[in-house]
């Protein structure tokens, strides 16, 4: 129910309140102890609150004599969404590439915006109850995420001190905070596993009960498929679908035989005690399968119309090396004269293309005109484009002139100076040669023993930086400063799954 909604008495009756801690909902909770709406009250909050609005809180009740009424008062910060037990999204971040490169970004919306990521981060940890190490690159706005996730925390444990036991006092994770352009390209790629295809093709929402929303709801605390096949190449998940299925189909056919004789009865009765017995647990797998069924077909087609295993070949060889060749040109011609009738195929032919752009460091004039050629060629709208090679270009330009420490040109350039001088110098180092993400790369170093230039480690636990800890974490939470992929989260996953480290990403 929510909280602004009107509500009559209800006696011998505990309400728990999950409500932000504004001035607002104070009000209200004062008024249902005034009205007597509920015998006790254990007020959750999901951030924290302002000194000054707890102090006048407090000082009305217990001047009505009304906080006797108040069973608990606690934080439980919910900042995010839960899309797969190991995939989160902040919610008070949205689209953050666009708003990280618009132009003439001032200063406090940038200090705005690493405030909320910090906030949103700290929402996360509460949640995993664990206060990990931080890794993060110097002389960048990782500063400013890491000391307001330490606030929140010193503020949560000053307020609420019972609370500090139920974390770790040894440090077991490792918290990644990684910008986005440490690797654009994947951003761009067609994987082959069973989320990237379905996100690709039909987009993801969370489970609403009732929706007409076109995309492919999961909810991750049923969906044992999307749970455990997430990374799984999608054949093999769809293979597992279709096993589920015939077993779900096996355990209920015995109620359809009609030509049973009456020896059998005995044994039928038998199996239909254990399936009433496992009826919500099948109920709810027939949901689950029937969901993923439904979509194999539509998944089939899209695939084959859109030619999506020739683009995943073209793109996981460009990942793979980080570098084209004489043929690779070649190969991307041959690869969107496919010509698809699909309306989709345009979307796919732009993100080939601007992958192909974004890995080759030496893209002749002509080279360049017949990428902008085939823009004019398919129809496709070239923005995206455009800004990349603006960007591209900026790029260029401060690497061969390091030495410049700022422009005349605001801070829409100012900003990614900062970022190119140290990124794009030293990233590209710990490219294998068979690992088609940057990230996951990084990641696996950062993780273990391996040393990474220009990254520093923040201890939450002592509140100082400490780049003595060199300890090989079980746990590894990675968040992309600028949104991350699905892509990306399965090379992470399974890159780390090797040394046996759970991954978390958002």
């Amino acid at each position: 129910m929510n909280i602004t909604e009107k509500r009559e008495r209800i006696p011998d009756v505990m309400a728990i309140y999950i409500v932000a801690p504004t001035e607002r909902n104070f009000q209200i909770i004062q008024d249902d102890l005034n009205k007597d709406i509920f015998d006790n009250l254990y007020i959750n909050f999901v951030e924290k609150a302002e000194d000054h609005i707890f102090q006048t809180f407090f000082s009305n009740l217990i001047s009505i004599n009304k906080y006797t009424r108040i069973y608990k008062i606690s934080v439980h910060p919910i900042g995010f969404l839960l899309y797969h037990p190991k995939l989160f999204t902040l919610t008070n971040i949205e689209n953050s590439y666009d708003f990280l490169n618009k132009q003439n970004i001032k200063e406090n919306e940038l200090n705005n915006f690493y405030e909320n990521i910090g906030k949103g981060l700290y929402n996360v940890l509460f949640t995993l109850k664990t206060l990990p190490v931080i890794k993060y690159r110097q002389n960048w706005f990782g500063d400013n995420i890491v000391s307001e996730i330490q606030e929140h925390f010193n503020h949560l444990f000053d307020k609420f001190p019972e609370l500090k036991e139920e974390f770790p006092r040894k440090n077991n994770t490792v918290l990644i905070i990684l910008d986005r352009d440490n690797d654009l390209p994947i951003m761009m790629h067609h994987a082959a596993s069973l989320g990237s295809m379905i996100n690709d093709l039909f987009g993801i929402s969370r489970k609403k009960g009732t929706s007409n929303s076109t995309k492919f709801e999961i909810d991750p605390h049923v969906d044992y498929i999307w749970n455990n096949y997430i990374t799984t190449d999608y054949p093999s998940a769809h293979s597992k679908v279709s096993d589920d299925l015939r077993l779900i189909i096996n355990q209920t056919n015995f109620l359809k035989d009609e030509n049973r004789d009456s020896g059998e009865m005995q044994k039928v009765s038998e199996q239909i005690n254990e399936t009433l017995d496992n009826i919500r647990d099948i109920t709810i797998t027939q949901t689950v399968l029937k969901n993923h069924a439904g979509s194999a077909e539509k998944l089939s087609n899209e695939i084959k119309s859109r030619f999506l295993e020739n683009l995943y070949e073209f793109e996981y060889s460009m990942l793979s090396n980080r570098k084209v060749n004489s043929d690779s040109f070649k190969k991307l011609v041959e690869v969107l004269m496919l010509k698809s009738s699909n309306l989709n195929f345009k979307t796919d032919c732009l993100r080939i293309i601007l992958m192909y752009y974004l890995i080759n460091n030496k893209l002749s004039i002509e080279e360049l005109s017949k990428i902008e050629n085939l823009f004019v060629e398919y129809g496709i709208k070239r923005d995206s484009f455009d800004f990349l090679k603006q960007k591209k270009e900026f790029d260029d330009s401060v690497k061969k002139d390091e030495k410049e420490k700022e422009t005349e040109t605001g801070g829409f350039f100012n900003y990614f100076a900062d970022k190119s001088k140290n990124l794009l110098r030293n990233v590209s180092s710990l490219m294998s040669s068979v690992q088609p993400s940057i990230v996951a790369d990084l990641v696996n170093s950062l993780s273990t023993k391996k040393e990474v230039n220009n990254f520093v480690t923040y201890n939450l636990l002592k509140k100082s930086i400490d780049n003595n800890i060199n300890t090989n974490f079980e746990q590894v939470i990675v968040f992309m400063v600028g949104g991350g992929s699905l892509a990306e989260y399965e090379y992470v996953d399974q890159l780390l799954l090797q040394n046996k480290k759970n991954v978390i990403y958002l």
